[in-house]
């Protein structure tokens, strides 16, 4: 073994070791999403999302008037731009997002657990049908539904 090597071993042996990494408890919270961006509440405010036995789960943003108003007018204002696509444009568009919920199933089926869902298979199942009433039609057309 080289020289280098030598003093190259011996130097890592007496840095000192990094400490036991610890878990940081990062509070998940909901927040608004509207018009493709995620804005501040006008209230400022939230409250704790809590699961049947009473645990905390997250924090969820508290809208207010406001934050609906503008909510519902950049979904009129979509709506527009929405009917001018053809059949073949929303169909594509509405399977991506079905894709996208079939690919995060397992991430939405454990925050269903944690709402209350006991059953895992039930709520796998659950899950499904939700996903094959919502895009049966457009991942099938309507005669393969």
């Amino acid at each position: 073994m080289s020289p280098a090597r030598k003093a190259t071993k011996a130097a890592a042996k007496r840095a000192p070791q990094p400490a036991t990494a610890v878990a940081l408890d990062v509070r998940k919270t909901y927040k608004l999403y509207i018009g493709g961006a995620f804005p501040r509440s006008e209230s400022g405010r939230s409250y704790p999302v809590l699961t049947t036995d009473r645990r905390f789960v997250a924090n969820a943003v508290l809208a207010s008037r406001k934050d609906v108003r503008d909510a519902v007018k950049t979904a009129r204002d979509a709506q527009g731009s929405w009917a001018n696509r053809s059949a073949y444009n929303c169909g594509q568009i509405l399977y991506r997002v079905a894709e996208i919920m079939q690919g995060r199933r397992q991430q939405f089926v454990e925050e269903l657990a944690i709402g209350g869902s006991r059953d895992g298979k039930v709520t796998h199942y659950r899950f499904g049908r939700a996903l094959e009433k919502k895009f049966g039609v457009t991942v099938f057309g309507p005669q393969g539904y």
